[in-house]
């Protein structure tokens, strides 16, 4: 089946949505696709709507032909991942939903590429997100968690070349449920490390007090997709909220 051609919002008979209204062509709620162009006829924006709503791609163009935008839309609420870009074509903004509607993250960057903004959104009351498990290992549980790896087949021959800066992004995080008891030290053959089992995270991941130890004293293989993260945000933790309960929902799945 052949697919109707886009609708130009200039169109006299097109009502772009404004607040709570309905996109609407020729009186009834608009189902298809439509476009805006610059006088050069360049496309600037082009929309897709489904049953009045914004529902589907939508993007922008400056009008020098670089993309200026891109997301999804769901019934008139942004999902998933939003970008936006500057007219050289340096990435500007990125926006994640967790739900449409509901902000999880947002980054934004400055002219010369620098991250000026990484900041995680509580989202709505009762949402449910994970935090990823790092370094954590089966004999730290002392038996009862023999789904984990074990912390000798992580040893590494030698530290990966930024292994201070990871250690000082481990170390800054702030802790999100403290343990007073000592936990044995596996990798010393003795002794004791105060407080082993007390929580930190940055929002996205979660680790043990006693990881920090080990990592400060051994090399450790952590994830590659946990040292991606990092380097790519230049070591900085995002900002989150400490009191938001879905992170607490969150963090007691790991305790």
């Amino acid at each position: 089946m052949t697919e109707n051609p886009a609708i130009d919002i200039d169109d006299p008979e097109f009502e772009l949505s404004s607040g709570d209204d309905l996109t609407r062509y020729r009186g009834v709620p608009y189902t298809g696709r439509a476009v805006e162009t610059h006088p050069n006829g360049t496309i600037v924006g082009a929309w897709t709507f489904v049953d009045g709503y914004d529902d589907g791609p939508s993007q922008a163009w400056h009008d020098n032909g670089v993309q200026a935008s891109d997301g999804i839309m769901q019934r008139g609420l942004a999902v998933g991942e939003w970008r936006e870009w500057r007219r050289d074509g340096t990435l500007a903004t990125l926006d994640v939903y967790a739900r449409p509607g509901y902000l999880r993250l947002r980054k934004r960057w400055d002219e010369n590429g620098v991250l000026i903004e990484h900041r995680l959104v509580a989202g709505a009351p009762g949402d449910v997100f994970d935090l990823k498990p790092l370094g954590m290992y089966r004999e730290m549980y002392d038996g009862e968690r023999d789904d984990l790896p074990s912390i000798h087949d992580a040893l590494l021959p030698a530290p990966p070349a930024d292994h201070e800066r990871v250690l000082a992004y481990l170390r800054a995080a702030p802790g999100v449920f403290d343990v007073m008891s000592a936990v044995p030290d596996l990798l010393a053959g003795d002794g004791w490390i105060p407080g082993g089992a007390s929580l930190h995270s940055d929002g996205e991941w979660i680790w043990r007090t006693d990881l920090l130890e080990y990592y400060a004293a051994h090399a450790l293989a952590l994830p590659a997709e946990f040292l991606d993260h990092i380097r790519e945000n230049g070591y900085h933790s995002p900002h989150f909220d400490l009191r938001d309960q879905n992170l607490h929902a969150a963090v007691d799945r790991h305790r």
